[in-house]
């Protein structure tokens, strides 16, 4: 039986991060096939993007963050959320040691996002404001997804970014004295409750 094609919208653009897993097996583990289906991937970056190729009708559904989806879905467009992972998604703030060392020293300075509006940004702007600082008193720098936001903050171009708890271990490992946790997933769930 002939295989029905389908384009789909990658949020994580020509990568896969640890948040794509459910995503990678699928296509590893032969799912669509079985479903009938052919499919074929449109890369973009983030949840903002996907839900845009959904709309402009380039793709028939795409994966990345909800929050872009829910906020288009109140404004009136035809989009739905079918399936959401964000309660797995467990996050802690891993910042430059040289240039943060605690909290208070987060005003003005570079903070790395999926994108503007993605669940990234959107709860970066929930942790400062719980913090007691405004969302403009943070440069956001938009990075990626999290392969490329750990890129940022390994050359430099930014000083903190969220990322799983399981990856903030591993540069706080692998980078000792340059790269820390500041905030853990229990901090956060505080001030962004």
């Amino acid at each position: 039986m002939p295989l029905t094609p389908l384009k789909l919208a990658a949020g994580s653009g020509e990568t896969f991060g640890v948040d794509d897993i459910a995503i990678a097996w699928a296509h590893s583990g032969k799912f669509w096939e079985r479903e009938g289906l052919s499919i074929s991937w449109v890369p973009v970056r983030g949840g903002v993007a996907a839900a845009q190729q959904v709309l402009d009708r380039n793709v028939v559904a795409g994966y990345g963050t909800w929050l872009p989806v829910v906020k288009r879905a109140e404004a009136g467009d035809p989009l739905r959320v079918l399936v959401s992972m964000a309660l797995a998604l467990a996050q802690n703030l891993v910042v430059n040691s040289a240039t943060v060392r605690s909290p208070a020293d987060l005003k003005g300075k570079r903070w790395a996002v999926d994108g503007i509006g993605a669940l990234s940004h959107t709860l970066g702007v929930l942790i400062a404001r719980g913090l007691g600082l405004a969302a403009e008193d943070i440069e956001w720098v938009v990075a990626g997804p999290p392969p490329e936001r750990k890129a940022h903050l390994l050359d430099g171009r930014a000083d903190c970014a969220l990322m799983r708890v399981e990856e903030a271990v591993a540069l706080a490992r692998d980078c000792p004295g340059r790269l820390s946790k500041l905030l853990g997933f229990e901090e956060i769930r505080e001030l962004a409750p």
